[in-house]
């Protein structure tokens, strides 16, 4: 699965060079990492995966309910003239039949398909007496009343419940596999928010380093003005004051837009339409120590709680289950049928015909065999084959996957144990860069250092305070996506998803 941020760049770049003017005019809008998780919970992919799972779940109710009992009904009317042989020639009798019947049926998974059918009918007939004689014999009006129930059973292809309900195992499995892929989503997506609300402290951290480099600078160029007014300094050390002045008031510019254009990403990732602009309002929480968390508990818990994993793994069972379908309709065919009816006829009446049914006085019976079976076996061996890769497919992708989870928790350990490690080390130069520099301006106010000096302690102070901020972020970062993989909660206010639209 891709994540959001891999698309987020493309993006930003054309909205940076489309709405910069506009972006720069439009005051940013403070909000807290919780909030920014929450409005995440709205975003269109959370609501694309809410509306997989419902269609997942419609499919499975769909095919627990493919063997619905059925219920039919016919009508028919029939005018027959047909020649016949008879004594001395041929005669053409005529007869005239109009039928009602119905029908309920059902079929189960174990392949039993189970019908019992009702018919009425109405029927009058006319004989000639003899060969070419215009006199005819008139029977009937016979009322006539059938009750038949039939039985089928295959005992081959399409027999017994492992087959009959493989596909209704594959499509619940199809389901877990949804619900797990979108909670798959949501955990990229609340992961990629930490990450984008972590750039974006980052960013107005620097642009509040640059912009107080600035002050500095502005205040050397004001004591050098000063000092060069009393004759303390000549005139032309003014021109090195200007161009430290210009060059960080530059190095401002550029921090303001990086940080609109963090804002602009946070909007993005938390999937709102309009154009908005962020400004983080707290730094990243301290996260806890993960250097010290077990590698191998870490480890352990990322793949069990791994919902790309369970996915994957649901996959497999319904791929496994559709192997038992593979080829199932190119395989011999052996059904045993039966059927058993009842008959009931009346003369000019109805209800000696019932009477006649009530007491099965004409009852008929039949039982058959049927085998069928396909010439070749290419399609059959084929489907199977396909099922096969298929599976084999499935289980090198969950094999891979268990891999770059296991690497992935081991980098991410590495990296917090690391940046911890970093991040006191930072902590102690900035001290030391911050002492450094008011050291630097004192002995040139004295006059006992050059103006180089101080510019070099000013810029180690700004290196020195970025790279502490850029560990910081790098450390809650880090905690981020390791909670995310691990399944730990990414936010202190759960909230659900938030899909418009959604039935």
């Amino acid at each position: 699965m891709n994540d959001v941020s891999h698309l987020a760049a493309p993006l930003l770049i054309a909205a940076m060079i489309a709405f910069a003017a506009p972006v720069a005019a439009q005051p940013a809008v403070a909000i807290d990492l919780d909030t920014a998780l929450t409005t995440a919970m709205g975003h269109p992919l959370l609501c694309g995966a809410t509306h997989r799972e419902r269609e997942a779940a419609a499919r499975v109710r769909a095919e627990d309910d493919v063997r619905p009992w059925t219920l039919g009904a016919d009508a028919r009317a029939l005018h027959q003239r047909i020649p016949t042989l008879a004594v001395g020639g041929v005669t053409t009798p005529t007869t005239d039949t109009v039928a009602l019947g119905a029908d309920v049926g059902k079929t189960f998974a174990w392949g039993t398909r189970v019908g019992l059918r009702v018919e009425t009918r109405y029927q009058r007939s006319a004989i000639p007496v003899a060969p070419g004689a215009s006199d005819q014999l008139e029977l009937g009006p016979g009322y006539g009343v059938t009750a038949r129930l039939s039985v089928e059973q295959p005992l081959l292809r399409g027999a017994g419940s492992d087959l009959g309900e493989a596909e209704l195992r594959a499509r619940r499995q199809e389901r877990r596999a949804s619900r797990r892929r979108g909670l798959a989503q949501e955990r990229v997506i609340l992961r990629d928010v930490h990450l984008g609300y972590y750039e974006l402290w980052y960013a107005e951290e620097a642009l509040a380093i640059e912009r107080a480099t600035l002050a500095l600078a502005e205040a050397e160029l004001g004591a050098a003005r000063a000092r060069v007014a009393t004759g303390a300094e000549p005139a032309s050390s003014i021109n090195a004051h200007l161009t430290e002045r210009a060059e960080r008031a530059e190095a401002v510019e550029a921090a303001e837009l990086l940080a609109q254009q963090r804002g602009l990403e946070l909007a993005w990732l938390v999937g709102l339409d309009e154009a908005a602009v962020f400004s983080a309002t707290a730094s990243p929480p301290a996260p806890p120590v993960m250097g010290r968390r077990s590698l191998k508990h870490a480890t352990r818990r990322a793949l069990a709680e791994s919902p790309a994993l369970a996915a994957l793994d649901a996959d497999l069972h319904a791929a496994r289950e559709r192997l038992r379908l593979a080829g199932e309709n190119d395989r011999p065919a052996l059904d045993l049928s039966g059927w058993v009816q009842s008959d009931g006829l009346g003369h000019q009446a109805v209800g000696p015909a019932f009477s006649q049914l009530g007491s099965f006085g004409a009852v008929s019976a039949q039982v058959g065999l049927r085998f069928e079976a396909p010439v070749s076996s290419s399609r059959h061996d084929a489907e199977r084959s396909a099922a096969r890769a298929a599976i084999d497919s499935l289980v090198a992708e969950q094999r891979a996957l268990r891999q770059q989870i296991a690497s992935d928790v081991r980098v991410l350990v590495a990296r917090a144990k690391t940046t911890r490690r970093r991040l006191a080390l930072a902590r102690e130069t900035v001290e030391a860069a911050r002492a450094d520099l008011a050291a630097a301006r004192g002995r040139h106010h004295a006059g006992q250092a050059i103006l180089l000096e101080v510019r070099e302690a000013m810029d180690a102070l700004r290196r020195a305070e970025l790279r502490r901020r850029r560990l910081e972020v790098d450390w809650a970062s880090a905690d981020a996506a390791l909670r995310a993989l691990t399944g730990e909660p990414l936010t202190a206010r759960p909230s659900k998803r938030r899909c418009e639209g959604a039935a």
